[in-house]
């Protein structure tokens, strides 16, 4: 979709084929595990305080929902699997 997810703290949408300039942001509680998940028109993010957020992919400022994980859930990527072999 030419836009560059990428944050810490706060996630920001930049132009892709000028990554100075900032289409969007949206701030976070707490920092992000790993990277966004994009699909088609979501921007997916888990975050460190256990909570799961999605945002509009064109527009990442406007929150479309969000989900608390249980504490007892483990929250790992491919890459965390492969580095245990």
């Amino acid at each position: 979709n030419g836009i560059l997810y990428i944050g810490a703290d706060k996630l920001y949408a930049l132009n892709a084929s000028n990554v100075s300039q900032s289409l969007a942001n949206y701030t976070l509680v707490a920092g992000m595990y790993g990277s966004p998940t994009i699909d088609n028109t979501r921007v997916y993010i888990i975050t460190q305080d256990n909570q799961t957020y999605s945002l509009n992919a064109s527009n990442i400022s406007q929150r479309l929902g969000n989900y608390t994980i249980n504490s007892s859930s483990s929250i790992f990527s491919s890459r965390d699997s492969e580095s245990r072999h």
